[in-house]
C-alpha cells in the first residue's frame, strides 16, 4: 500500500498533517488530519526524536516505526529551517520488502517439540489415593 503524508505550518500557529493512502492506482484518500500546537512541537523538537514521536501518536494516528522516524525528522526540519511550504513524504509498503515468516515451519516445530515432550511424560494412577501421578522419564 502506498500512503503520503502531507505536513507543514497552517496559517493557525500550528503543524498540519494529512495523511493519505492509494485505495486505487494513483488516486490518494485522506484517511486522517489533525492540526497540532506548534508550542508542543517546537518543545518537543528541544527534548528530541522520541518525543516529537510520542507528541505526533494518537489513537487515529499510528505510523510504522521506519514511517514515523522520517515524519518527525521532516517535522523537525520544517521548525528548524522556517519552510514555509508544506513538504510531502511518500511510502511504498512493497520497499521495505517485510519478510513474513514461515507458519507451515513454525507450526513444525511446534508439533514436533509436542511430540517429543509426550514421550517423556508418564502418567500412572494410584487406586488406592485416587490421584494422578505424572513422572518425567529419564532419557538414557
Amino acid at each position: 500500500m502506498k500512503q503520503k503524508f502531507v505536513m507543514g505550518k497552517n496559517n493557525k500557529n500550528g503543524l498540519e498533517i494529512q495523511e493519505y493512502s492509494e485505495l486505487e492506482k494513483d488516486q490518494f484518500f485522506l484517511v486522517y488530519q489533525c492540526v497540532y500546537d506548534s508550542a508542543e512541537i517546537e518543545s518537543a523538537i528541544e527534548k528530541g526524536n522520541k518525543d516529537i514521536i510520542k507528541t505526533l501518536r494518537n489513537d487515529n494516528f499510528f505510523p510504522y516505526r521506519d514511517y514515523i522516524d522520517q515524519i518527525a525528522e521532516t517535522v523537525k526540519e520544517i521548525y528548524t529551517s522556517n519552510i514555509e511550504n508544506s513538504v510531502e513524504i511518500s511510502f511504498d509498503d512493497q520497499e521495505y520488502n517485510l519478510e513474513e515468516t514461515d507458519e507451515v515451519e513454525l507450526s513444525d516445530e511446534i508439533e514436533k517439540l509436542l511430540e517429543d515432550d509426550t514421550l517423556l511424560t508418564d502418567v500412572t494412577t494410584t487406586e488406592n489415593e485416587g490421584v494422578v501421578k505424572i513422572d518425567k522419564l529419564q532419557e538414557d
